[in-house]
């Protein structure tokens, strides 16, 4: 999830960087990517080592996909492209992750907060990033409501991922005059 960040933090400033800027930027987000994909593919080849590795038919299928994402979004860094479809990929890969994540649990346990736990019940089958942060009363209504907006006294200020491009911005305005 943080790789994506990144990812979007870079082509939010892409308008105010070079091509080399934008390659200093993308190279180490490809990087990671790529070393997250190897990581992933070193997973499958343990469960494949495994006895009966069989029995983990769905975990290494889901896998299988992480890994053809991450290599994808990989290629994309690697142009380097930033924007829509590098972005798309990464939350594809997190989607598939967090999604194996809860599909498991019918082999011999597995980690995360209920060990052992399967999620056969039919909660698999939702989206993965609908899932993340349940509470203790997952049947509990969420009731809708509006929620006025309030102006404080403080100055505005901006991320300090945008307060780079902007100093850049106004930088260019003020030497160019």
């Amino acid at each position: 999830m943080d790789l994506r960040e990144a990812t979007r933090e870079a082509e939010q400033l892409r308008w105010a960087m070079t091509t080399a800027e934008l390659d200093a930027r993308a190279g180490p987000l490809a990087e990671e990517q790529g070393a997250l994909a190897t990581r992933v593919a070193l997973v499958v080849g343990q469960i494949r080592e495994l006895p009966e590795p069989e029995q983990f038919g769905q975990e290494l299928a889901l896998l299988g996909e992480v890994d053809a994402v991450m290599r994808e979004a990989d290629t994309y860094l690697r142009i380097p492209e930033t924007g829509e479809v590098t972005i798309a990929a990464e939350t594809e890969a997190i989607e598939l992750l967090l999604r194996s994540r809860r599909a498991g649990g019918g082999g011999g346990g597995g980690g995360g907060t209920t060990p052992g736990a399967s999620m056969a019940g039919g909660e698999a089958t939702l989206s993965a990033l609908a899932l993340v942060g349940r509470g203790v009363a997952p049947q509990a209504e969420v009731e809708s409501r509006l929620v006025d907006q309030s102006i404080g006294e403080a100055a505005l200020e901006y991320p300090a991922e945008f307060r780079e491009g902007l100093d850049r911005y106004f930088g260019e305005l003020d030497g160019g005059r």
